[in-house]
């Protein structure tokens, strides 16, 4: 077998529900795109207990389970705090991934390039396609007493990390805020991490957005997208996601189900049910975009819906 990244993952779901479901699909998705790649899954101990017995095979999965303390009372902040740890726990290269993503192609090349630490910057309505520093979080840097603006906003649900002095420094920040931030009763990872990154010297690669693809800020995103990454809502069970439709399937079956999945990554459209116009047209399915609107303004016009 041909020897591939190391990934890992962090998950908090002692119960097997949502979240342990979603990193099932993630790391068996990520088995077919990466067969060798080495996968480690640090949880809290509850939950690293409970993983053999889940529904769906996730310990089989995995080449190592870790069970490391975290004394949160909350979920969350459990796997933001296991998050910023990783760094210290592992040792090597590794690329991280959220529960809520998908690696659809292969990423292991992000490692032939230099840097200590590679990752894409936020999208989100600010910025949904060219990112912009988000506003929102001014009043949080001004509570934490925190430079601001900064450079550039990291999305932190997919990295990849360096076994440098740099990179381990940039954790080592990253925790301390991290841990200032939770003691004022804000638990939110992602500006600590982009704060670190300002603040401490080291060598940042911005990738582009396919190896962390944003698609639910907008769908020009999933364009060639390496690790597909669906922001999780309470509404994502119920929603026309590529990540819905799956979690529904297994949850119906057991199993997952492939041939959507590479029907839609075939079509650089991680949406099922009906098309959307403007999804097709940004995704580069210009084609079927215009027969779509064509349709639904026909519909519209004899009263009937698209």
């Amino acid at each position: 077998m041909t020897v591939g990244p190391h990934v890992t993952y962090v998950l908090v779901d002692a119960a097997g529900g949502r979240y342990a479901a979603m990193a099932y699909l993630s790391v068996a998705a990520l088995r077919r795109v990466h067969p060798g790649a080495c996968i480690t899954l640090v949880c809290d101990p509850p939950t690293a207990a409970a993983v053999p017995g889940f529904r769906f095979p996730l310990r089989g999965l995995v080449d190592e389970l870790r069970a490391e303390p975290a004394d949160m009372p909350h979920p969350r902040a459990r796997s933001f705090y296991l998050k910023t740890r990783l760094r210290d726990l592992l040792a090597g290269d590794f690329a991280y991934l959220d529960c809520d993503t998908l690696p659809v192609r292969p990423f292991a090349d992000v490692f032939d390039r230099p840097f200590d630490l590679a990752l894409v910057q936020d999208r989100n309505h600010h910025g949904p396609v060219r990112p912009v520093f988000p506003e929102w979080e001014r009043p949080r840097m001004k509570a934490m007493g925190w430079e601001y603006p900064l450079a550039r906003y990291f999305n932190a649900g997919v990295m990849y990390v360096r076994d440098t002095p740099a990179a381990r420094a940039v954790a080592a920040d990253w925790q301390a805020r991290w841990h200032f931030s939770y003691a004022r009763g804000d638990d939110w990872d992602q500006l600590a991490l982009s704060c670190a990154i300002h603040t401490t010297p080291a060598a940042v690669a911005e990738l582009p957005p396919a190896y962390n693809a944003m698609v639910s800020v907008h769908p020009a995103l999933a364009r060639g997208a390496k690790v597909l990454h669906v922001t999780v809502g309470n509404s994502l069970v119920g929603d026309d996601t590529l990540f819905g439709h799956l979690l529904r399937h297994l949850d119906a079956t057991g199993d997952v189900d492939w041939p959507t999945l590479d029907r839609c990554v075939a079509r650089d459209y991680p949406w099922v049910g009906p098309d959307w116009a403007y999804r097709l047209w940004h995704t580069g399915n210009r084609r079927r975009a215009v027969v779509r609107a064509v349709a639904g303004r026909l519909a519209r016009l004899m009263g009937g819906r698209p």
